[in-house]
């Protein structure tokens, strides 16, 4: 029997692995990094353990980077064969895990200004059809893929499972081989960079065809490592967070995030045509799709010298004439909003321009007038445009819509909207408040910093509750609560709240539903958010403001009884129903849905209007600005009276004391003038908060609001995501995100 297996096994062509077989080496060998014993078991098998970096909050509050031993990855497995058992007697190495820009092995040619791969230069043919692949590895294609140390194991894996041939073949590249080729040279259309994808080499090899075995096995090689490359970047790597974050360095030491790049690299092989990749690999987010086009025209004009700037004084009205409207018109032609002629004439069709070029730079309706906000608007350079284009399209990469169902909701916090999409397409869109982003403190957890933020997240909706009460939150209940009524002893009666006690034994605030609750008429539950949830308000005027970032950290929601009835009859109620329940006034009801939403929130500071033209918005919370300076993840907190990211009320306290309250389970003081042993200063600004970090507008708001959330900060001619004339304004090395 041994003999006629030997016999088989060289009938095939296989003579290496008979020569292992006679050796003994088959059984009990390594295949994909995985070790095989006698009895066919898998046994887990890899490198010595390894450190792992694990981010942790030292004594000052700061992240810091500690180290832990973690044993090593061990790479997903093929579909072994005997042949390849044979080969890989000895384990793999694990992955690189180092952090690099440039990848090894076939990245030196690719320096920015070297071509890229084109299709139309391509000699080498392209089979109508995908010949069956030759299972397992060719020993020529696997000295290729070994050849690269980079996620070895997992392209081994992958081209095991596939087979020799599946991309490349003597006679051509495959359907599926030609699309990954399309796919590399059209990478930077959708913002990726064509560094670590060799595509200099890879377009040598294309135009310089050779069915000499080796060279097709370094081309296929060369494709299934793109492919990896891709799904790295289209679909794994987190980079832009803000608070989760994926680098190579996490995949390389996670084997649960290897073998998800393993099985995406497989469902984009086995797609149907450009579009099954497409699908696999491209974010299915409505913004996605415009966006890409606005990026590539924004990085033509960009190359071609960009648009001339306007004088930054100047004031241009309807029926003005001369040569300063010729240069406006010139500027809206150079962005693409005018199409007119340059006639210096300031008429209907400048003015529409004008207009929609307001409307997608949050600027205010000036009747179409040119006058200060808008200048220095039109005054961003538009390479800054392109940069800000380029960070959204790797933001929508990383977006989570992929988690979410075929109807979902959505709320883009720089955006101030909700929206809802079904199949792939905007069915609704609605303002919403957001958390504010001045700095604030919590007496009672005893931090302070930015803790309003809109969380991002991902949830579903699941109830409507009509004529909501507000448990108030300890926070407000231990603080804001107790000014007002120091102000005013009957404050609690005049914005009926009462005092509860809850099943638990916590006495809490109850204000009850009605007239002057400020969660309004109707409130949406979501699901695991703790307190996050969305409401309608009391304070229905604040919608008429174009940056809307007012609350402690939920989303008010614009007309929001009309949009509760908006989801209440796509969710299968009968209109009737709907309407005798919102009707009701002092009985509350709860509506669960039938089918919860699924409802996320999202960072992205490029909108993608219903015009398909690029909505350019502001850096709210600054997560642009800390991507751009490499300070992901942000750092929002800290604990009560630290010098860093304290509201201008709150004194300096050294760190024992908050340590002994807390140990105590006692809340701040709320004394500003409070020091230790009763001395001291009333707190001022710190010069050495960190630039940026402290917005203009964190003082609390005015006496007369029952909340700090409940008034717009002032205007003092915000421009173009800056700070306030008077704050401390950070030194960026390009101007500052925002839509003005």
């Amino acid at each position: 029997m041994r003999e006629r297996i030997l016999e088989l096994l060289s009938g095939l062509g296989l003579e290496r692995a008979a020569a292992a077989l006679v050796a003994g080496v088959v059984i009990g060998g390594t295949v994909g990094g995985f070790a095989f014993s006698k009895s066919g078991e898998a046994e887990t098998e890899g490198p010595p353990k390894r450190e792992k970096l694990v981010v942790t909050e030292n004594r000052a509050g700061r992240p810091s980077v500690v180290k832990q031993p973690t044993a090593a990855p061990v790479a997903v497995a093929g579909s072994p064969t005997v042949e390849a058992a044979a080969a890989q007697a000895a384990p793999a190495p694990a992955p690189v895990a180092e952090k690099r820009v440039r990848e090894p092995s076939i990245a030196d040619d690719d320096a920015p200004g070297h071509p890229k791969v084109s299709a139309e230069a391509d000699t080498i043919p392209t089979l109508d059809v995908a010949p069956e692949a030759q299972k397992g590895l060719s020993p020529a294609l696997e000295e290729a893929v070994k050849a690269d140390k980079w996620f070895r194991d997992v392209r081994v894996a992958i081209h095991q499972a596939v087979g020799t041939g599946a991309l490349v073949t003597p006679t051509g590249l495959t359907p599926i081989g030609r699309i990954l080729a399309d796919r590399v040279a059209q990478l930077e259309d959708d913002a990726v960079s064509p560094l670590g994808y060799g595509a200099q080499d890879l377009q040598n090899r294309l135009t310089t065809w050779s069915a000499a075995e080796a060279d097709v096995a370094a081309l296929e090689a060369h494709l299934g490592r793109a492919l990896v490359r891709m799904v790295l970047d289209y679909r794994v790597l987190k980079l832009t967070g803000p608070f989760r974050l994926v680098g190579e360095d996490d995949v390389g030491r996670d084997r649960a995030l290897q073998k998800q790049v393993r099985d995406l690299a497989l469902e984009a092989l086995h797609a149907v045509g450009a579009a099954g990749v497409s699908a696999v690999l491209d974010p299915p987010h409505p913004s996605w799709e415009p966006l890409k086009r606005a990026y590539k025209r924004y990085r033509e004009v960009a190359a071609a010298g960009g648009c001339k700037s306007l004088p930054t004084g100047a004031r241009l009205r309807v029926g003005m004439k001369g040569a300063s409207v010729e240069k406006l018109q010139e500027r809206l032609a150079c962005e693409g909003y005018y199409t007119g002629e340059i006639d210096g004439q300031y008429d209907d069709d400048v003015m529409a321009a004008v207009k929609q070029f307001q409307r997608h730079h949050e600027l205010p309706d000036v009747e179409g007038n040119v006058l200060g906000e808008t200048i220095v608007s039109l005054n961003v350079p538009i390479t800054r445009r392109r940069d800000q284009l380029q960070l959204a399209l790797q933001r929508l990469r990383e977006t989570r819509v992929r988690e979410m169902g075929d109807y979902y909701m959505k709320a883009n916090i720089p955006a101030y909207e909700l929206t809802a999409v079904e199949g792939g397409k905007l069915i609704l869109r609605n303002k919403v408040i957001v958390g504010t982003n001045r700095l604030d403190d919590d007496k009672v957890q005893l931090i302070q910093g930015h803790i309003n933020r809109t969380k991002i997240l991902t949830s579903r909706m699941y109830e409507v509750l009509v004529n909501p009460t507000w448990i108030l939150p300890e926070r407000v209940a231990k603080g804001e609560v107790v000014g007002k009524l120091e102000e005013d002893a009957d404050y609690l009666s005049k914005k009926n709240i009462g005092s509860r006690t809850l099943p638990d034994g916590r006495q809490v605030y109850v204000q009850g539903q009605g007239k002057g609750n400020v969660l309004g008429k109707v409130k949406f539950l979501l699901e695991k958010t703790n307190a996050i949830y969305l409401h309608d308000t009391d304070k229905p005027w604040l919608f008429r403001e174009e940056r809307r970032a007012f609350s402690h950290g939920c989303m008010r929601v614009h007309e929001a009884v009309k949009f509760a009835k908006w989801v209440l009859l796509k969710d299968g109620y009968p209109e009737a129903e709907i309407d005798k329940s919102l009707a009701l006034v002092k009985m509350q009801k709860a509506m669960p849905l039938r089918k919860p939403v699924d409802f996320l929130t999202e960072y992205i500071t490029v909108d993608a209007s219903d015009e398909g033209l690029p909505k350019f918005l502001t850096d709210t919370y600054g997560y642009d600005e800390a991507y751009e300076r490499g300070r992901l993840p942000p750092y929002t907190q800290t604990r009560w009276g630290s010098k860093i990211l304290r509201p201008r009320w709150v004194p300096v306290v050294d760190e024992t004391h908050v340590k002994e309250w807390r140990e105590k389970g006692e809340q701040a003081p709320r004394d500003p003038k409070w020091a230790p042993n009763g001395g001291g200063k009333s707190a001022q600004p710190d010069d050495d908060s960190p630039a940026g970090d402290a917005p203009a507008d964190d003082q609390p708001a005015g006496s007369k609001a029952p909340f700090p959330e409940d008034e717009p900060a002032k205007k003092t001619g915000k421009t173009d995501g800056k700070a306030k004339p008077g704050a401390k304004k950070p030194a960026p090395k390009k101007p500052a995100r925002g839509g003005r």
